[in-house]
């Protein structure tokens, strides 16, 4: 596999994890922020969803080969650091180690797929 489909692959499968992480946690009332802090899990609903978009869209228009996906792909996964810091801030502070390091390792594989782009994406 080369590297743009590992990139490829990894977008898809954060994207998607996002989604359906945030759907299933919405479907079995997890989200207490809803009626405690409305406004403020609002806009980080939106910036996450946002985020598994841009990552499904960036998947897709790298395996698709499209003209800006590299871009789109190091935006996507910029957001996704900040997602993941950002999460293992809220879970550290509940004490939840294991998820913690979740994020930590998505963080390091999210860097880890930068590298070859700034290479020149293994071309030769």
């Amino acid at each position: 596999m080369n590297s743009t489909k590992g990139k490829a692959i990894f977008a898809l499968i954060a994207g998607f994890s996002m989604l359906a992480l945030w759907c299933m946690l919405y479907a079995t009332g997890q989200i207490a922020e809803l009626a405690t802090e409305p406004v403020r899990i609002g806009f980080h609903l939106v910036s996450e969803i946002a985020t598994a978009l841009l990552l499904v869209v960036s998947g897709i228009a790298l395996i698709l080969k499209k003209s800006r996906a590299k871009e789109i792909f190091l935006l996507s996964s910029g957001a996704l650091m900040y997602s993941v810091l950002n999460a293992a801030g809220y879970y550290g502070q509940q004490h939840n180690t294991a998820v913690v390091w979740m994020f930590a390792i998505i963080f390091i594989l999210a860097i880890a797929t930068h590298l070859p782009l700034k290479r020149g994406d293994g071309k030769k």
